[in-house]
C-alpha cells in the first residue's frame, strides 16, 4: 500500500503506527508521505 495524500491526512499518529505495525506500509513510505505533505504545505 502506498499512502495517498488524502489517506495520510486522514490518519492520526496512532492510525499511522498501526499501519506500520501491521506491515500495511513501511516506515519509509510513512516518512515519504510526511515529507510530501510538508512540501505541499510549505513550498519554500
Amino acid at each position: 500500500m502506498v499512502l495517498s495524500r488524502t489517506e495520510y491526512r486522514n490518519l492520526d499518529a496512532t492510525g499511522l503506527a498501526e499501519l506500520i505495525r501491521n506491515g500495511e506500509v513501511c516506515a519509509r513510505e510513512a516518512m515519504d508521505a510526511a515529507l510530501t505533505e510538508i512540501g505541499k504545505q510549505n513550498p519554500n
